[in-house]
C-alpha cells in the first residue's frame, strides 16, 4: 500500500498481511482488485451523476430509481397541529404510490425531520434550481395525502436529488491468495428499501473476524506450520467470499424488489400487496408456499420490513454460525 500525506509531497510505503477494503459504493480498491469493468455500457452511471465520478461508476449499474432528500425542522413540525403526531414518536412514516414513496424518520437526537422522496429515475436534475425542485415535488405529490402535502411545504429549501445504484454481481471479492479482500457497499452496494446497507456491512465484519479466528485457532488439517501461512489466508477468505457473496446477492436483489414492489401501479398485484400490508404477510403464506423462500424474497408481493418472514430473513441471520458451519463442511 502506499500512503501519501495530500500537500506534502511525502509518501509512506505499508506492508500488511490482509487489506481489508471498505471504501464505499465508489470504491477505489474495487477497480484496483477486478480492472476496468468489462460490461460498462448503457445504465451505468456517467460522470455527471456517479458516486466520486466515472471511473468509480465501474461495477455499477443503475436500479431505475432515485430519490430526493429533504429534511425539516421537528420544532416546526411539533407547532402544526395537523402534523405534530408524526414527530411525537421515534418512528418511521411511509406513503406508497405509483412510481414513488415518501419515507420520513427523525435525525440528529430527533431534532431533524428526514425525508427521503423516492421517484423513478428519469430525469437529469445536475443544473436545477432551488424553484425547479420545489415545482417538481410539488406537482409530483399533489394528489397524495394532504398531510404529506403540507409536511413537504414545512421542509427546508435545500434539496439534493441522488441516483440509486446498485453494484453488480462482482467475479470475486478477494485476491487469488487472499490479501486483499472486499467488504461492505465496496462488494456489495444495494438500493435502500430493506435498510439493510449497514446491516450487511456488518455481517461482513463479523464473517471476516470469524474466519480469522478459526484460522488462527485450528489452522488447516494436513497443513504444516510453515504452509500455514498465506495459503491459510487464501483458504480463510475464499471460505469468507463463499458464505457472504450468496447472501449479499440475493439482499441487494431484496432490496430493490421491495422498492419495487411499494412503487407498483394499479392493478391485482397492488391490491395483492396492500392485503398483505393490512394484515402483516399472513395472505403471502400461500404464495410463498408455493414459490419457495428465495421467490418470496425477490419476486412476491410481501412488502419485506412489514412481512415478519423476510424481516426474520434479514434481521435474525448469523452470519457468525454460517461461518463455522462452512468452516466445518469444507475441512471435514
Amino acid at each position: 500500500m502506499l500512503k501519501k500525506r495530500e500537500g506534502q509531497g511525502e509518501e509512506e510505503v505499508m506492508r500488511a498481511d490482509l487489506v481489508v477494503a471498505c471504501d464505499g459504493i465508489g470504491s477505489f480498491a474495487r477497480r484496483a482488485l477486478l480492472g476496468p469493468d468489462p460490461g460498462r455500457g448503457g445504465g451505468v452511471a456517467t460522470a455527471v451523476d456517479a458516486p466520486r465520478g466515472n471511473e468509480a461508476a465501474e461495477w455499477l449499474e443503475k436500479t431505475g430509481w432515485a430519490a430526493y432528500r429533504a429534511w425539516a425542522p421537528v420544532d416546526k413540525i411539533k407547532a402544526d397541529p395537523e402534523l405534530k403526531e408524526l414527530v411525537e414518536k421515534h418512528e418511521c412514516n411511509c406513503w406508497v404510490g405509483h412510481d414513488g414513496l415518501v419515507m420520513t424518520y427523525m435525525v440528529k437526537n430527533s431534532k431533524i425531520l428526514n425525508m427521503v422522496l423516492s421517484h423513478r429515475d428519469d430525469v437529469d436534475t445536475s443544473y436545477w434550481t432551488l424553484a425547479q425542485y420545489k415545482d417538481e415535488i410539488g406537482e409530483m405529490f399533489d394528489d397524495w395525502d394532504p398531510r404529506l402535502k403540507r409536511l413537504l411545504d414545512a421542509r427546508d429549501d435545500r434539496v439534493q436529488n441522488w441516483p440509486i445504484y446498485q453494484a453488480k454481481t462482482l467475479p470475486r471479492w478477494t485476491s487469488e491468495r487472499g490479501r486483499f479482500v472486499l467488504i461492505g457497499d465496496a462488494a456489495h452496494a444495494m438500493s435502500f428499501y430493506l435498510s439493510m446497507g449497514v446491516s450487511m456491512a456488518v455481517e461482513d465484519a463479523a464473517g471476516l473476524v470469524e474466519c480469522l479466528k478459526l484460522l488462527e485457532q485450528r489452522g488447516l488439517p494436513g497443513d504444516s506450520a510453515e504452509t500455514n501461512g498465506e495459503t491459510g489466508l487464501g483458504f480463510a477468505m475464499k471460505l469468507f467470499e463463499k458464505v457472504r457473496k450468496s447472501r449479499a446477492q440475493l439482499v441487494r436483489d431484496a432490496s430493490l424488489h421491495a422498492g419495487n414492489v411499494l412503487q407498483m401501479p394499479p392493478g391485482r398485484e397492488r391490491e395483492q400487496r396492500d392485503r398483505n400490508l393490512r394484515d402483516g404477510g399472513e395472505s403471502a403464506a400461500a404464495e410463498s408456499e408455493a414459490q419457495g423462500q428465495k421467490k418470496l424474497f425477490t419476486e412476491g408481493t410481501a412488502y419485506g420490513i412489514a412481512d415478519r418472514r423476510i424481516r426474520d430473513w434479514c434481521y435474525g441471520y448469523d452470519v457468525v454460525e454460517e461461518v463455522r458451519r462452512e468452516w466445518v463442511q469444507t475441512t471435514a
